[in-house]
């Protein structure tokens, strides 16, 4: 299972890490954010079945 979660989102990041994923890759200034006319980074995760 995998999933792509802002890097600014450590909270998140966070939560992921305790039920199980690691980080395994950063995708550089990956999102948008038209509004604040801002590229974020976007951290990739996942969770390997054993």
């Amino acid at each position: 299972m995998e999933l792509g979660v802002s890097s600014i989102n450590t909270r998140a990041i966070h939560l992921y890490e305790k039920a199980g994923f690691q980080k395994e890759g950063l995708l550089k200034k990956y999102i948008y954010l038209k509004k604040e006319d801002l590229f974020l980074d976007d951290v990739l995760m996942a969770y390997l079945y054993d």
